[in-house]
């Protein structure tokens, strides 16, 4: 038991010497009850129940934390995939955020000392999942804390993604690999200036983020009438 009360008193002092690059938010009992009843409504693998709870808590908290810096953004996570989650694909996000007229998506950090998280293709190549912003969080379930540990937009994702997996020398780096499953990246590669996710969200307009377009539909050619001439 002391060993994990050093252990929990230390990750607080971590989160306490990074306030420049991680913002936390107080969770409260009535968040936790709402966790609660999200992950017991969604119908998911016994293993998964746990996963979702913290992805309940990443969701109550990232709209906590929107709500602090800027009380007139509009958020709305109820269209989000955590109450409607593809099984099929199991992605390891929270994606179809939606704030204002962006779409956010939220990348789970499993603990604090964890460097590299994995993103997965889907959230940033396939339109259906795809987002604006890209935020990482970690939930610290025990604490009643939820960290915003850092954040890209797409164009900065699919930039950094697209020029280290053209290097060679990149591709052989621990910071960067492919994984069969997404991108590993490092948090480091995150950033940390939450203003500017703000201002990017007062100032610019979503369709100046590229996002992957929908395949256009092949159009169909109508089979030409046949005259036919009939003699009596």
């Amino acid at each position: 038991m002391d060993l994990l009360n050093n252990f929990m008193d230390s990750e607080s002092m971590f989160v306490g010497l990074n306030k420049g690059q991680v913002e936390s938010v107080t969770l409260k009992p009535k968040d936790f009850e709402l966790a609660k009843k999200i992950s017991d409504k969604v119908t998911v693998k016994d293993d998964n129940q746990w996963e979702i709870y913290l992805n309940s808590l990443a969701l109550i908290g990232l709209k906590k934390w929107i709500a602090q810096k800027n009380q007139k953004l509009a958020f709305d996570g109820s269209k989000s995939s955590l109450f409607s989650p593809d099984l099929k694909k199991e992605i390891d996000a929270v994606y179809k955020i939606k704030v204002e007229d962006f779409i956010f998506c939220i990348i789970p950090v499993d603990t604090f000392f964890d460097e590299e998280i994995i993103i997965p293709r889907e959230v940033i190549y396939l339109p259906e999942y795809a987002a604006h912003f890209y935020v990482a969080i970690e939930v610290l379930e025990e604490q009643s804390q939820v960290l915003i540990r850092g954040f890209l937009r797409r164009d900065q994702l699919t930039q950094l993604v697209e020029s280290k997996s053209n290097s060679q020398q990149s591709q052989q780096s621990q910071q960067f690999k492919i994984e069969q499953e997404g991108y590993e990246l490092s948090l480091s590669q995150f950033k940390s200036d939450f203003n500017q996710l703000f201002r990017d969200l007062d100032f610019i307009e979503p369709r100046l983020i590229p996002m992957p377009e929908l395949p256009k539909p092949i159009p169909v050619k109508k089979p030409i009438p046949q005259l036919y001439w009939f003699f009596y």
